[in-house]
């Protein structure tokens, strides 16, 4: 740990893995510059690391020393971890070899024929149970493999199946919503709306700023055939973040719910805009796929800024990045802006428990 510190390194330990990243090339590493990528031999490591190790009573395993550069694949006690997390794609493809064994020799031949040749009384459901779990854990159990194994999975093993969430388009479909409302033409409004995880339903103040005090506004997906709801202001709303959370009257079995950021997000990171531009029938569920810019403050409240363009009916729709999970509502932009606003998702978040 000093020696990361001091060097400015990031170290990460499980049990005697020891691993060191860096944003720079990590030249405290190395007694001669930076290896090839591959495995490295231990008289290559620097005198400072070598002493690091044994003064605190490692010795260096020869063949397990391995660097990796900036474009090839990092992996972590199994784990590849170059943008995200992610399983090796040969136990993937060993894990769908194992389930086209069992469907094809059928479970109880396939089971003694595993159990003799790994010499294990594990039974086969209980191995590829253990696996998808371990996908699952590492991708979600949205992931498309996982889905389409898991799927098959449960064919072999009706009754006791393993869970299976629904892909990130599908929860997008269910979770985000046009909210419209038309008293006259002097007071009238569209937008987006989406469900959040543990806040409820929301949208942007200046969607519904003009409904009447007392008024409802229409809440439908067009996917559902335009089955409409109603929609309301709560008392938890704030014109200076642009943030306002509605009171509905959606059954829980018509709607799902985006999750929030787990992680910062980094200018350059993928996101995609979801939500209604300039609704009319027919329309459907728009992507507006783009990066992050960068962060913005503005009267003290946080913003994050997008390439995509955040045109009229977007307004109050979820910023979500490649998980789908939310780092901001749609606030301003379009053709004639500067910049793409959106709020970012920690204000909507503090206006939750105020």
């Amino acid at each position: 740990m000093t020696f990361a510190k001091a060097y400015r390194l990031r170290y990460t330990r499980y049990a005697d893995d020891i691993s060191f990243s860096s944003y720079a090339p990590p030249l405290a590493l190395f007694n001669a510059g930076l290896p090839i990528p591959g495995r490295v031999k231990p008289d290559q490591l620097s005198v400072a690391l070598a002493a690091a190790f044994s003064s605190n009573g490692f010795e260096v395993a020869a063949d397990k020393v391995w660097y990796a550069g900036p474009k090839t694949r990092k992996e972590v006690t199994g784990l590849v971890v170059n943008e995200f997390t992610n399983v090796r794609r040969t136990f993937i493809r060993n894990l769908r070899a194992a389930l086209y064994k069992t469907e094809k020799l059928g479970l109880a031949a396939a089971q003694s024929d595993y159990q003799k040749k790994y010499k294990t009384q594990s039974t086969l459901e209980q191995i590829l149970r253990g696996r998808l779990e371990w996908v699952a854990q590492v991708r979600g159990r949205s992931f498309g493999p996982y889905r389409t194994l898991a799927k098959r999975f449960n064919q072999l093993f009706p009754n006791s199946p393993i869970p299976i969430s629904p892909t990130y388009d599908e929860v997008a479909e269910r979770s985000v919503w046009v909210v419209e409302f038309w008293i006259d033409e002097a007071s009238n409004g569209q937008g987006t709306a989406f469900f959040l995880e543990s806040v409820g339903l929301v949208t942007a103040h200046h969607v519904l700023e003009s409904l009447p005090s007392g008024a409802t506004a229409d809440l439908f997906r067009p996917s559902n055939g335009g089955k409409k709801f109603k929609a309301w202001p709560s008392s938890r709303k704030c014109p200076y973040r642009d943030l306002m959370i509605l009171e509905h009257d959606v059954p829980p079995s018509e709607y799902l719910s985006l999750p929030v950021v787990t992680s910062p997000e980094r200018p350059h990171d993928h996101i995609a805009a979801l939500g209604f531009p300039a609704y009319a029938p027919g329309d459907q569920l728009s992507k507006r796929s783009g990066q992050i810019h960068g962060s913005v403050t503005r009267h003290a409240v946080k913003f994050v800024e997008v390439s995509a363009v955040l045109s009229d009916g977007l307004s109050g729709g979820p910023i979500v990045n490649d998980l789908h999970q939310v780092v901001g509502i749609a606030h301003k932009g379009g053709g004639s802006e500067h910049k793409q606003l959106a709020v970012d998702v920690s204000e909507l978040l503090k206006l939750a428990t105020e």
